[in-house]
Protein backbone atom coordinates (compact mmCIF):
# COMPACT_ATOMS: atom_id res chain seq x y z
CA UNK A 1 0.00 0.00 0.00
CA UNK A 2 2.56 2.46 1.03
CA UNK A 3 4.93 1.99 -2.29
CA UNK A 4 2.29 1.86 -4.05
CA UNK A 5 0.89 5.10 -2.86
CA UNK A 6 4.17 6.62 -2.03
CA UNK A 7 6.33 5.78 -5.00
CA UNK A 8 8.97 8.00 -3.60
CA UNK A 9 9.76 4.99 -0.90
CA UNK A 10 9.49 2.05 -3.51
CA UNK A 11 13.60 1.90 -3.14
CA UNK A 12 13.17 2.48 0.63
CA UNK A 13 14.16 -1.18 2.65
CA UNK A 14 10.99 -2.57 4.43
CA UNK A 15 12.53 -1.69 7.85
CA UNK A 16 12.17 2.01 7.54
CA UNK A 17 9.32 2.21 4.93
CA UNK A 18 7.10 3.60 7.85
CA UNK A 19 9.79 6.28 9.06
CA UNK A 20 12.26 6.43 6.80
CA UNK A 21 14.08 9.14 9.09
CA UNK A 22 15.23 6.39 11.39
CA UNK A 23 17.21 4.87 8.01
CA UNK A 24 21.16 6.01 8.12
CA UNK A 25 22.22 8.75 5.46
CA UNK A 26 23.58 5.74 2.73
CA UNK A 27 20.40 3.76 2.76
CA UNK A 28 18.56 7.71 2.40
CA UNK A 29 20.78 7.65 -0.64
CA UNK A 30 20.74 4.54 -2.24
CA UNK A 31 16.91 5.13 -2.40
CA UNK A 32 16.86 8.31 -3.96
CA UNK A 33 15.55 10.09 -0.96
CA UNK A 34 16.16 13.85 0.63
CA UNK A 35 14.35 14.52 3.79
CA UNK A 36 12.56 17.36 3.61
CA UNK A 37 13.11 17.73 0.02
CA UNK A 38 11.50 14.39 -1.91
CA UNK A 39 10.05 13.57 1.20
CA UNK A 40 8.85 15.48 4.31
CA UNK A 41 9.87 15.13 7.88
CA UNK A 42 7.36 14.30 10.85
CA UNK A 43 5.22 16.97 11.38
CA UNK A 44 5.37 15.90 15.24
CA UNK A 45 8.06 14.44 17.31
CA UNK A 46 6.13 12.26 19.22
CA UNK A 47 8.82 11.47 21.80
CA UNK A 48 8.59 15.18 22.93
CA UNK A 49 5.03 14.81 22.76
CA UNK A 50 4.78 12.41 25.18
CA UNK A 51 7.04 13.56 27.57
CA UNK A 52 4.78 16.94 27.67
CA UNK A 53 2.11 15.35 27.94
CA UNK A 54 3.12 13.32 30.68
CA UNK A 55 4.55 16.61 31.77
CA UNK A 56 1.34 17.88 32.21
CA UNK A 57 -0.56 15.12 33.25
CA UNK A 58 1.73 15.27 36.52
CA UNK A 59 1.43 19.18 36.73
CA UNK A 60 -2.89 18.21 36.99
CA UNK A 61 -2.36 15.63 39.24
CA UNK A 62 -0.38 17.39 41.84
Amino acid sequence: YIKRFLPELKKLPPKFIHEPWNADSAILKNSDIKLGETYPMPIIDHKFARERALDSYAGIKN
